[in-house]
C-alpha cells in the first residue's frame, strides 16, 4: 500500500470510529446524530486528547529533551578533535567520526520535531491542579445538548452515584468516549463524573444570576 493509499485508509478508519461514536452518543443522550456532531465540532473536541495518554506523552517529552542535550553534547565533542586527529583520520582513511557526525546532526533534527510535536499535544490539554480537560468538554458537550433539547442540567448524586438525567447522561458520555483517567497494567480507570458535571452546573447557574 502506497503511502496516498495508506492516508486515506487512516482517514477512513478515524471516520468509521467517529461516526460509530457518534451512534451511540446519540442513543445515550436521546438526540439527533447531526446535533450531536454540531456541538462535539463547536466544542472542538477533536483536538484534546485522553488524559491517560497525556501522561504518556508528557514521558516522551521528557526523553526527547533529554535525548537533544545529549545529541548535541556528542556533536560538539566529536567537533572539537585536535587539528592532529582529524588529519591522522584523514591519513588513515577513517571518515567514520565525520560520517557519524552527520548522521548525528539528522538524529538530533529529528528529536527537535518529534519534541515539538509532542509538547504541541501537551499544549492543546492545559491542565492544572489535576483537572481533566477533555472530561470537562465531555460534560460541557452533554450540558449544550440537554439545553438545545429543552432538558434540565441539574446536579445531584446519591450514595456516591448520579441522581439527575444530566450526570446520568455525563457518566455514560465519558464511558462512550473511553475517557481514560489512568491506565496501569489491566486496571483502567475511566474519569470521574462529578467534577466534570459539576463544573457545567455551576457555570450554567452563575450565568443566570
Amino acid at each position: 500500500m502506497n503511502e496516498l493509499a495508506l492516508t486515506k485508509q487512516i482517514k477512513d478508519d478515524l471516520n468509521l470510529i467517529h461516526n460509530v461514536r457518534l451512534r451511540r452518543l446519540s442513543l445515550a443522550l436521546d438526540c439527533d446524530t447531526n446535533l450531536v456532531d454540531k456541538v462535539w465540532r463547536d466544542l472542538h473536541l477533536d483536538r484534546f486528547d485522553d488524559p491517560a495518554d497525556l501522561n504518556d506523552i508528557r514521558d516522551a517529552v521528557a526523553s526527547y529533551d533529554s535525548a537533544v542535550k545529549h545529541v548535541k553534547r556528542l556533536i560538539k565533542l566529536l567537533e572539537g578533535l585536535p587539528v592532529s586527529e582529524e588529519e591522522r583520520l584523514l591519513v588513515a582513511r577513517s571518515d567514520f567520526i565525520k560520517t557519524s557526525i552527520r548522521t548525528l546532526r539528522d538524529l538530533n533534527d529529528e528529536l527537535v520535531s518529534l519534541h515539538a510535536h509532542r509538547q504541541s499535544i501537551l499544549d492543546r490539554n492545559p491542565s492544572a491542579g489535576g483537572s481533566d480537560p477533555r472530561a470537562n468538554l465531555l460534560a460541557e458537550l452533554v450540558a449544550v445538548i440537554f439545553e438545545k433539547t429543552n432538558r434540565k442540567v441539574a446536579f445531584g448524586l446519591l450514595d456516591g452515584e448520579p441522581s439527575t438525567l444530566f450526570c446520568k447522561a455525563v457518566r455514560d458520555v465519558l464511558l462512550i468516549c473511553d475517557n481514560k483517567r489512568s491506565v496501569e497494567e489491566f486496571d483502567v480507570k475511566i474519569s470521574s463524573w462529578r467534577q466534570p458535571a459539576r463544573k457545567a452546573f455551576e457555570s450554567r447557574r452563575l450565568n443566570t444570576n
